[in-house]
Order: C-alpha cells, then structure tokens, then sequence
C-alpha cells in the first residue's frame, strides 16, 4: 500500500506489464519494436488479460474486505515501459481505500498465487 496524499487517505496500486520486446541499438530500430508492441493485436489480448485479472483483484478487495475501495484509476490506459534490455506494455492501476485496514489482507487479496515464469505455482497462505 502506498499513502498517495501525506496520510490523508491510503491506497493500493498496481501495475501491469505485460508483452515483451527487445530494445533495439538505436533510437528508429527502438521506436519501430515500440510500435510493433502497441499495435501488435496479440500482445494486446495479453496486456488486457493481464490487466482485467488485476482489476478481478482489485474487486476481490471490495468483496473480501467491506467495500474497502472508493475508485479504480488505471492511468496510463496502455503505455511501453522501457527499461535496460527490454520493453513492455505497461499501466498502473490504483484505488484510494476509504478507511485504513489490514494491509496483510489487501496484499493477499491482490497475490494470491506465487508465479513463476507466468504461471500460477500455489496458493499462498498468510
């Protein structure tokens, strides 16, 4: 969890990565592979995949924990993040909780599963 306004009000975020391509030597060969990413309609279907189970998630919390969150924000909708080696489909999604409770329970709501490469290995017990 993260206090998004000095401690006024708490929040849970997020973030989706998913979709991965290499970086390229120089910037016009990076920019086509950025491209390819963000119009590429499977790497798409994976991001948007990967993002509605977050958003699942982030609904586990309303239904586990007494409506515990005010708003869902997902900004930015669908960006690249690019990092050393790498680039990826990207967002952040964030809810600003409507009162201060268990972290530990937000967090086991939210990674209920370890994964490895990808894939749900087993249920976590907290």
């Amino acid at each position: 969890m993260r206090d998004f306004s000095k401690g006024i009000k708490l929040g849970v975020c997020s973030e989706t990565l998913a979709a991965t391509r290499p970086r390229a030597a120089s910037t016009a060969c990076d920019m086509e592979i950025e491209c390819d990413l963000l119009t590429s309609p499977k790497d798409d279907l994976e991001f948007s995949t990967v993002q509605e189970n977050i958003r699942g998630n982030f609904s586990l919390i309303d239904l586990h924990i007494s409506n515990l969150l005010s708003t869902v924000v997902v900004k930015p909708q669908k960006a690249v993040r690019k990092l050393a080696r790498v680039q990826h489909l990207y967002s952040e999604l964030t809810g600003k909780l409507r009162r201060e409770d268990d972290e530990f329970g937000v967090l086991a709501t939210l990674h209920q599963f370890q994964l490895f490469v990808g894939f749900q290995h087993k249920k976590l017990d907290f």
